[in-house]
């Protein structure tokens, strides 16, 4: 096994699995990860084992994947295919975002 890892380029996000877990890979739409991130002009991804965030240039946060410990912020323990808003951080700026095997965070520029 290894960790999963998420590239940002100009192009959007590559989604890369090195997990050997399959069901990794399909809790999320890479491809809709990676479109949505150039669209929101993302400066940074988190990839945790099996979700991800994306942090847009206007602070806000979307994520995907898995969500068995609501590690994606999402206010439910549903997995989730499409990156989503995160309805916790709503109105907040985020400066960065780290995310863990099953958690994740978020530095909003307020502390």
């Amino acid at each position: 096994g290894g960790a999963p890892v998420a590239l940002l380029a100009e192009e959007g996000i590559s989604w890369l699995s090195s997990s050997g877990e399959p069901e990794a890979d399909a809790e999320l739409d890479a491809g809709v990860a990676s479109r949505l991130a150039q669209a929101a002009e993302a400066q940074a991804v988190g990839c945790g084992r099996k979700h991800l965030l994306i942090l847009s240039r206007d602070g806000s946060v979307f994520a995907c994947g898995a969500n068995e410990h609501g590690q994606c912020g999402l206010g439910h323990n549903r997995a989730v295919a499409l990156p989503l808003p995160s309805p916790t951080l709503r109105g907040k700026r985020v400066v960065a975002i780290s995310c863990g095997e099953a958690h994740s965070a978020a530095l909003t520029d307020d502390g």
